[in-house]
C-alpha cells in the first residue's frame, strides 16, 4: 500500500514542478540590468548576480526604511547598472552566485529601477 502511495505522491511531484515550470515560461527572461530600464512596469524574469544583501536590523530608526533586499546586477556584465530588488529573505543568497528571479517591476524612469519586487527564486 505504501509504494501505491509513493508513487501518487511522485506523480503529484512531478506534475506540480511542471505546471510551475510552464507558468515562468510565460515571462521574458532579462540577463541584462540594463535591459530592465528600457521597459514598462511588467513581471519578467531576471538572470542577476548578488552583489550584496541587506537585512533590517530590530528596532533600527532607518529613514526612510529601505526594507530587506539584494543588491544585483547582470549576470552577462555587460551592464554596471544595480538593482535593489525586494526580497523576504535576502540571507539565503550568497554573494558572488548568479540566481534567476521572478521579479515585479513596479517602476523604472528609463535610467534606473525604482522599485521591483522579488516574487520567488526559479531554478
Amino acid at each position: 500500500m505504501n509504494y501505491k502511495k509513493n508513487i501518487y505522491s511522485l506523480i503529484l511531484i512531478i506534475a506540480i514542478s511542471c505546471g510551475l515550470r510552464a507558468q515562468t515560461s510565460q515571462y521574458k527572461l532579462y540577463e541584462t540590468t540594463a535591459e530592465l530600464t528600457k521597459i514598462s512596469p511588467d513581471t519578467c524574469i531576471l538572470k542577476c548576480v548578488v552583489l550584496d544583501e541587506h537585512s533590517c536590523v530590530a528596532g533600527a530608526q532607518c529613514k526612510p526604511c529601505i526594507g530587506d533586499h539584494l543588491k544585483v546586477t547582470d549576470a552577462l556584465n555587460k551592464s554596471k547598472i544595480m538593482v535593489k530588488l525586494v526580497v523576504t529573505n535576502p540571507g539565503q543568497y550568497v554573494r558572488g552566485e548568479v540566481y534567476s528571479f521572478l521579479i515585479k517591476l513596479n517602476k523604472t524612469d528609463h535610467k534606473h529601477v525604482k522599485d521591483a519586487v522579488v516574487i520567488k527564486e526559479i531554478r
